[in-house]
């Protein structure tokens, strides 16, 4: 699962509500992760307003992974003000499909 060789796809959401840089960074969390990956990854964003800060958790459920990372946001934060809470990545064995929970 999650090869970095497989196509990668975005759903309209996600093109539409999640800034590139957010998207290339979820991407880069997935092709960094050091565990065995299941088909479905999860990523819950939280802005701190007080550190302008970014907190993704990034997570999945079998086998049970979770970590956690922080981004400062710097030039980034006002157009990260409307970001999903959450973003799932599904890899169906031929492509891989970043999309927002409701499109699913």
């Amino acid at each position: 699962m999650f090869e970095k060789k497989d196509q990668r796809f975005l759903t309209p959401g996600i093109k539409e509500g999640v800034p590139l840089e957010v998207q290339l960074l979820l991407w880069h969390l997935i092709d960094d992760s050091n565990w065995q990956m299941d088909y479905l990854q999860i990523f819950e964003l939280h802005k701190e307003n007080h550190t302008n800060k970014l907190i993704i958790i990034h997570r999945q459920e079998e086998p049970e992974q979770k970590r956690k990372v922080s981004f400062q946001l710097g030039q980034y934060a006002k157009e990260l003000q409307a970001l999903p809470s959450k973003i799932w990545v599904i890899d169906d064995g031929d492509h891989q499909t970043m999309l927002l929970p409701e499109e699913y």
